[in-house]
């Protein structure tokens, strides 16, 4: 691992702990939550819309790959 792989890891690590005890909390309410501060921050301009929101209405249903 490169040290900048290394340093990416170090800030990234923190926020993917909290996010799995956020989601852990209530799935189906927090994932839809992560999801639009995703679309909305993250991944805008970079992930198709269609599949996040695909990804939502799975979600939201409680069906789907997400839930196998």
């Amino acid at each position: 691992m490169t040290l900048k792989e290394k340093a990416t890891w170090a800030f990234t690590e923190p926020a993917v702990s909290i996010a799995l005890k956020y989601i852990d909390k209530d799935p189906q309410k927090h994932i839809l939550r992560l999801l639009d501060i995703a679309d909305s921050r993250i991944l805008e301009g970079i992930f198709p819309k269609k599949n996040l929101e695909g990804m939502k209405r799975a979600v939201a249903k409680g069906e789907g790959t997400y839930y196998d």
